[in-house]
């Protein structure tokens, strides 16, 4: 059984059995009412949840009164819904229904219940039966239907609608009970016949709430001619109505988007959108009768320029009104501007309002007291209104005055449409005479009323902007080219090339960038994570948009302007690889590129891939070589990944590519799983092979190698033949060992190896595959060593073993050690661990043959994760220290403890930590390990806490080295402008994150899948037997696996829309 679950609680236990604070659990204590005023508040699946959390609480999931069940609350979880989660999420919620009304007792009251769900036909009638059972045994004070559509409202189609209007009405014929008893109902997005809606109404007696969104009748007349006595509030809107009738709906209280004959109105808001005024000022005789009762009345984007004093006729009809807000304004970004476009739609120029006043002259009015007015300006227009205002109202007590609104889309206003600069009074002296103006010759008018305010939430920018100058200064587009572009060329292309965009300024420096980093990450579309569709419609998207943004950017950059580095990612999709191969081809012909890099993914996950799939992938990446191979020529990196080949494909491709500098292979499988790397490279630097169910990698001539990685190998000997490798310097491997694995011994691995400096082991927290060996035989081999990591060794085990390496390496300067059984990543069930193959831990077996009095004179610093104060570590600090006399300084971290380890599976039962939390257990235990070492200094020892993704930067298998991010490489000089940026509000601070986003090419993947998950599944294997006997074909049984995320990507709404930013 995989473990994918942790618990932070592992770590914590230690400190919770010695401070008793901790152990108090105020929430379980409270008594049953409290915890159920508590839970009813939260939706019922997150309170189901929390009640099973103890068993204190774990009845109380029967008791609960206010049911509130929402297909959001079984979201995956990655935390969005594809149009394949929709099903299975509908069903849960359907399930969850069924089983929380059917199985609950009579005795326990169900006051509400509200339920949200796709219309799906089947699940609809099983929570329809399930709500018409409960409504007939509970009396329930509220029940509300959301029902909601598969489509977001854009993207439904008339069939679509009408669709939705027949599912809905097969579910409404066949749940009637259910519907009889609703009251609160939610549609959208539907398309129904005429009377469809008023049966649904008449049919609903208990309906207090109904809403309809995009419902449409297939002639466009609704008639509510329904006698109907509880309706209160009737939501209606983009429906595309003809006619509203409310012919007698009695208890109707509010009503939005129509305004018919209400005397009961109080609460008035007409929105204008800036264009004609669609009301007609009547006679007060005339609309008393209907405004008699309303007190506040919002006026909302009267168009600017347009006299307001029409709006008076409200205060003349509503003897009753408190307060008036009136909003003056001319909202650019939704409104056309183009004369043409205006005339075709029927959009009207902005005129004046005809009005006069029939009110007897000396009209009071007595109970208006606020007046707020937004979009100000010191003209006549509003002066003489408010003084108007402050002569008719004489118990007006205040006057709110505000300066244009100003949104955030308003600020980067296309330059063609000319905007009035704004005359709103900054300065108090300013304001103080505009109160003398407007109250002059007002006998009882007060200027202490009269306030000019800013907005509660949002400054207005623009009119600061005009009467500060400093604020003006746009500080980024101020820097000379050359500097924009060293910042620019820090950002992946797309996002570079939008912030171009944002000003004339800069927009020619998108076609003078040098280096290019176009990947499908930087194409999300938009509605991803909030709008359900398939994977493959994403990824096709997506890898188009690539395409294009290659294709167009390629093509229209200058031949002058130097192209340095490029990089793309893509899917491996034949048609717009193809495009891609064409475009770079041509590219590599004008331009002399330093770094040219293609990160080729694959539609699947590794663990979700089989063997067909993996030999598809291989099909398609040699008929993109095949045709594309000027490209290949050309480059310097290149990631393939999750591919069958032919024995000789890779070894063509590697010939291909001249100039390759950097090679990944991850999941690159081979029909006979042999692969001899014998070609002569001068070229390649960096060699990463990952999960590739490779038995034998011979590097026979590669004579500029310096960096391999090795990750998880499956023959029975050692997985690597070094040829010809003078310079290899750096060297990584990672293991997961099996029982019928030999040991590795190092002095026989690397005898051709003698320039190590760097080594790093992984060892999975399982068995150590190193051989311990004389210090004689090996010290040719790690006569350069100087830094050292040996990472994740099992615990409880005794690490003396690890000395060797210092007694044969005499130049060694870092040491650093990591004890930790990751347990998300462990197979933790008996019967499974001997199926794998997997051993049993057991201490290695070493005695030092280092004479007595042994020093070293270069070991400087010592690291050590996972330090526990036991005899095994204090024993080997205490001895490290005794023979290294040059010794600086000794790290000493508690254990690691990474984000899938917080919720462990109870199940394992994990040893608390005795790490020392105090400074006093810290001094205590410094004492004890330097007591008697007379050089020794307890000074040299730190305890130190664990940074963020340590993880990370102690494995270069896990993507440490691909981390650095844009302040970590940024120059003195740069690193300032960059705050100027930020500081200048025209760039996103997520573009300059000090963490490099995510791509597509991280190690992510490789780190999940890489150990159990891929054990037997890079050979296709199902058992041991068959890993170590077969060669050629296995039979390769697919796990069930949990869904996953397509892509690891933070959802910044980024859409496909911006491809025409690429074209000149």
């Amino acid at each position: 059984m995989k473990n994918k679950k942790g618990s932070r609680c592992n770590r914590n236990k230690s400190a919770a059995h010695n401070n008793h604070l901790l152990m108090v659990d105020r929430f379980t204590k409270l008594p049953d009412d409290l915890l159920l005023n508590i839970l009813d508040r939260l939706n019922t699946p997150d309170a189901v949840r929390t009640c099973l959390l103890s068993k204190r609480t774990i009845h109380l999931r029967h008791l609960l009164s206010n049911l509130q069940i929402w297909v959001n609350s079984f979201v995956p979880d990655c935390g969005y819904a594809t149009l394949m989660d929709t099903v299975p999420m509908n069903a849960a919620m359907a399930d969850a229904t069924d089983n929380l009304l059917t199985f609950r007792s009579q005795e326990i009251p169900l006051l509400n219940l509200s339920i949200g769900f796709y219309l799906k036909y089947y699940d609809c009638l099983t929570i329809g039966k399930a709500v018409a059972r409960a409504m007939a045994t509970h009396k329930l004070d509220s029940a509300e239907f959301i029902i909601l559509p598969e489509k977001k409202l854009q993207y439904c189609t008339i069939e679509d609608r009408r669709r939705n209007g027949k599912q809905l009405m097969t579910f409404f014929g066949a749940c009637t009970d259910a519907f009889a008893g609703l009251t609160r109902l939610h549609l959208r997005n539907l398309k129904l016949a005429e009377t469809d809606i008023p049966n649904i109404i008449a049919t609903c007696k208990r309906l207090e709430y109904l809403r309809l969104s995009m419902c449409q009748t297939e002639d466009s007349v609704l008639q509510l001619q329904v006698e109907h006595p509880r309706l209160a509030e009737l939501d209606i809107s983009s429906a595309g109505l003809e006619l509203v009738e409310l012919n007698s709906l009695p208890n109707l209280k509010r009503l939005s988007q129509f305004f018919s004959s209400a005397p009961s109105i109080r609460d008035l808001h007409l929105s204008f959108l800036s264009e004609k005024i669609w009301v007609q000022p009547e006679c007060p005789k005339l609309l008393s009768p209907i405004l008699q009762n309303m007190q506040v009345l919002n006026l909302d984007e009267l168009p600017e320029g347009c006299d307001i004093t029409w709006t008076c006729f409200f205060l003349e009809a509503a003897p009753s009104l408190k307060e008036v807000c009136i909003i003056v304004w001319d909202h650019w970004c939704d409104m056309e501007t183009n004369s043409v476009e205006r005339e075709e739609q029927g959009f009207c120029e902005k005129t004046n309002v005809e009005w006069e006043s029939s009110a007897p002259d000396g009209f009071r009015h007595y109970n208006l007291t606020k007046l707020t007015i937004y979009g100000f300006q010191p003209n006549e227009n509003f002066m003489g209104y408010i003084r108007h205002v402050m002569e008719a109202a004489v118990n007006l007590e205040d006057i709110s005055l505000y300066d244009r609104k100003v949104l955030e889309c308003c600020e980067v206003l296309d330059p063609k449409i000319e905007v009035a600069p704004s005359r709103y009074r900054q300065t108090i002296e300013e304001q103080d005479l505009l109160r003398k103006q407007i109250i002059e010759g007002l006998v009882m008018a007060s200027p202490h009323i009269i306030h000019f305010r800013s907005y509660p939430q949002q400054k207005n920018k623009k009119s600061a902007a005009h009467n500060n100058p400093q604020l003006v200064v746009d500080r980024f587009t101020k820097l000379p080219d050359d500097l924009l572009l060293n910042i620019l060329d820090r950002l992946n292309t797309p996002d570079a090339v939008r912030t171009c965009l944002l000003s004339k300024r800069t927009i020619h420096l998108r076609h003078l960038l040098s280096n290019l980093d176009i990947s499908v990450d930087s194409f999300v579309p938009h509605y991803y994570g909030y709008y359900a569709t398939s994977k493959d419609a994403i990824q096709i998207q997506m890898n188009a948009a690539v395409s294009d943004a290659t294709d167009n950017i390629l093509n229209f950059i200058n031949q002058e302007i130097p192209l340095r580095q490029l990089t793309i990612c893509f899917y491996l999709k034949y048609n717009d690889c193809l495009t891609i191969g064409k475009t770079v081809a041509r590219a590599m012909a004008t331009h002399n590129l330093d770094s040219a890099e293609f990160i080729i993914l694959t539609g699947k996950r590794a663990h979700h891939c089989s063997i067909d799939d993996l030999r598809h992938n291989g099909k398609q990446l040699m008929t993109f070589f095949g045709a594309c191979t000027d490209a290949f020529a050309g480059l310097t990196r290149l990631h393939l990944r999750n591919l069958r080949l032919a024995e000789t494909d890779i070894l063509n491709i590697i010939a291909t590519c001249k100039r390759l500098e950097y090679l990944r292979l991850s999941m690159c499988q081979t029909e006979d799983s042999v692969l001899q790397m014998k070609l002569e490279h001068p070229r390649l630097v960096e060699l990463n092979i990952s999960s590739a169910g490779l038995e034998l990698v011979e590097l026979s001539s590669l004579p500029n190698l310096k960096r391999l990685v090795f990750s998880l190998w499956n023959c029975p000997q050692e997985p690597l033949s070094f040829g010809n490798v003078p310079l290899l310097s750096s060297l990584s491997l990672t293991d997961e060992s099996m029982r019928w694995q030999k040991v590795i011994k190092l002095s026989q691995f690397l005898p051709n190896v003698l320039s190590i400096r760097d080594l790093h082991l992984n060892f999975s927290s399982e068995k150590i595959w190193v051989q311990p060996e004389c210090p004689k035989l090996l010290a040719p081999v790690l006569r350069n060593l100087q830094v050292l990591n040996l990472d994740e060794l099992p615990e409880g085990c005794d690490i003396t073993w690890t000395r060797f390496f210092i007694e044969a390496a005499p130049v060694l300067k870092e040491l650093c050690i990591t004890v930790w059984n990751h347990w998300c990543e462990m197979e933790t069930d008996s019967v499974e661990r001997e199926a794998q193959g997997l051993c049993d831990k057991t201490n290695v077996e070493w005695e030092s043959s280092a004479p007595d009095g042994f020093r070293h004179y270069n070991l400087t610093k010592l690291t050590i994760y996972g330090f526990q104060p036991n005899d095994n570590f204090l024993g080997y600090i205490r001895h490290i220290m005794e023979a290294a006399v040059n010794l600086e300084d000794v790290s000493l971290y508690d254990r690691k403890v990474l984000e899938c380890c917080e919720d462990l599976d109870p199940k394992i039962k994990v040893a608390p930590s005795g790490y020392p939390e105090t400074i006093q257990e810290q001094e205590l235990l410094k004492k004890q390990i330097t007591e008697g070492l007379v050089m020794a200094s307890p000074h040299i020892i730190h305890f130190r806490f664990k940074i963020d993704q340590r993880s990370l930067e102690s494995n270069p298998c896990h993507g440490g080295g691909n981390g650095v991010g844009l302040l970590e490489s940024s120059d003195a000089l740069v690193m300032p402008l960059i705050a100027r940026v930020l500081a200048s509000g025209r760039i996103s601070p997520s573009l300059f994150n000090e963490e490099r986003k995510w791509r597509p090419d991280s190690s992510d993947e490789d780190v999940s899948t890489s150990r159990k998950d891929l054990r037997f599944a890079k050979f296709g294997a199902s058992s041991e037997e068959e890993l170590v006997g077969g060669r050629g074909e296995r039979i390769a049984g697919e796990r069930e696996a949990e869904r996953h995320r397509l892509y690891d990507l933070g959802r910044r709404g980024w859409g496909c829309g911006g491809q025409a930013a690429w074209r000149g």
